[in-house]
């Protein structure tokens, strides 16, 4: 096995998997609703609303924060830019 990158920010890496894990509780309430298995509305609820923005706005924020902390030239930052959009 490779060793880990020495200078890797911990607390990007918590972040990041917080945000996986509340991008899956979303959508596993979301596929109960869908398919009907739950009665509850999740698109219509304030609470799901704002969970659902804050997951959403946090993925964004983290893969913009990466790539400033990438330090590419600007021909391989643009690649990446429309790579992810």
């Amino acid at each position: 096995m490779a060793s880990p990158e020495k200078n890797r920010f911990e607390l990007i890496d918590i972040v990041r998997g917080l945000a996986v894990f509340g991008m899956i509780i979303f959508h596993f309430f979301f596929d109960l609703t869908l398919f009907g298995y739950a009665s509850f509305q999740i698109g219509k609820t304030l609470g799901w609303i704002v969970f659902n923005n804050v997951i959403s706005s946090s993925f964004l924020l983290l893969v913009g924060y990466s790539m400033g902390l990438a330090d590419l030239s600007p021909k391989k930052f643009l690649k990446r830019i429309f790579r992810v959009g």
